[in-house]
């Protein structure tokens, strides 16, 4: 199995996002392809399932608190926590459903990268979303063996970080342009 995801957001109208196997630069290199997932944005709420599985989720993410910094991830039998790392910056912290900890790294919100890390500072996966296309949210590298639950953990997050991204730089630029 490819250790490598595209995202492509199909449509601005649609809240869901479409991950292909692989390493495409193009939402027109996929569209003869079938989607291996499908994450789902609906509110405080991301699922993630299998492309071809009427939208059935395996793991679901339910954000809590006004602001959005704190939920658990919900997965078959089983619960594990995430939370932002402060108000002040990107990070994501992640569990496994082991209890093994993670941390999504956002070196900077426009940066075109971040990095998931273990609690020994090795990397586990990188999101790269620079010089990417209209609908090509960016790629995903998964740089160590995983199982297939922290797979979809991984996928899922990735996603949510995405999505914390682009608020701060809606924020960012909405403070700019009132100044």
């Amino acid at each position: 199995m490819s250790n490598v995801f595209t995202f492509v957001n199909p449509s601005v109208f649609r809240s869901r996002t479409e991950i292909y196997q692989g390493s495409f630069t193009a939402s027109s290199e996929v569209e003869a392809m079938q989607p291996v997932y499908r994450v789902y944005h609906k509110g405080r709420v991301l699922d993630i399932a299998l492309a071809d599985s009427n939208e059935t989720p395996i793991i679901t993410c339910r954000l809590e608190g006004f602001r959005r910094r704190r939920g658990k991830l919900y997965g078959p039998n089983t619960i594990a926590p995430i939370n932002m790392e402060s108000c002040m910056k990107d990070n994501w912290i992640i569990h496994d459903f082991e209890g093994n900890r993670y941390k999504w790294k956002v070196k900077s919100f426009r940066g075109p990268d971040w990095t998931l890390l273990d609690e020994n500072k090795n990397t586990f996966a990188t999101f790269d979303r620079s010089g990417w296309r209209m609908h090509v949210a960016g790629r995903l590298t998964i740089t160590k063996p995983v199982s297939k639950d922290f797979l979809l953990i991984i996928l899922l997050t990735s996603r949510l970080v995405h999505n914390t991204v682009q608020d701060s730089e809606a924020a960012a630029a909405a403070a700019a342009s009132a100044a």
